[in-house]
């Protein structure tokens, strides 16, 4: 990229869902903006086929939208080339295989059906509410599950019975 583009995220006809065929690569130079409008979706699509391999590099760029999630088959795979960072109103939703790839994951919560390689980076859930109800396989490895948000409002982390690495529980609430 050789300017400096801005996404802005604004309010649609379409459910206010911005589907994604394909990989995602943002440019350190880029903005992202919602425009005081946060309750946008992106939607990372598959190709139809399965076993299809995708790539998600944030770059520095928090996602300032409501929901971030994957929509594959349960072959196809989203790896991460750099940390995921969610906004505190952004939520992550994953289907089909996710690969945290050793990199660390910021959002409001985290959850979906994938099956989920968490690697050894940190995931940070900064929201309240539900934080954390995956329904996948979860492979932990060395990886560390934060609890950060500071407000007073309850949080949950529904573990669904997994085997977990490392749980860190800080803030209040």
């Amino acid at each position: 990229v050789t300017n400096n583009p801005t996404w802005n995220f604004l309010a649609n006809g379409y459910s206010n869902q911005y589907l994604v065929y394909g990989s995602i690569a943002l440019d350190p130079n880029m903005t992202l903006s919602s425009n005081g409008f946060s309750n946008s979706i992106v939607t990372m699509f598959g190709n139809g086929l399965g076993g299809t391999s995708y790539t998600l590099k944030c770059a520095g760029k928090a996602w300032p939208n409501g929901t971030f999630s994957t929509s594959l088959f349960s072959t196809d795979t989203v790896t991460l080339v750099d940390d995921f960072i969610g906004s505190s109103n952004c939520a992550f939703s994953t289907t089909g295989v996710f690969n945290a790839n050793n990199f660390n994951v910021t959002a409001k919560s985290f959850g979906g059906s994938a099956t989920v390689f968490m690697g050894t980076g940190i995931w940070d859930m900064i929201g309240a509410g539900t934080i954390w109800n995956p329904s996948g396989t979860i492979f932990p490895s060395s990886s560390t599950i934060k609890i950060s948000d500071g407000t007073t409002t309850g949080k949950t982390f529904a573990g669904g019975g997994k085997t977990y690495n490392n749980l860190l529980i800080s803030g209040a609430g």
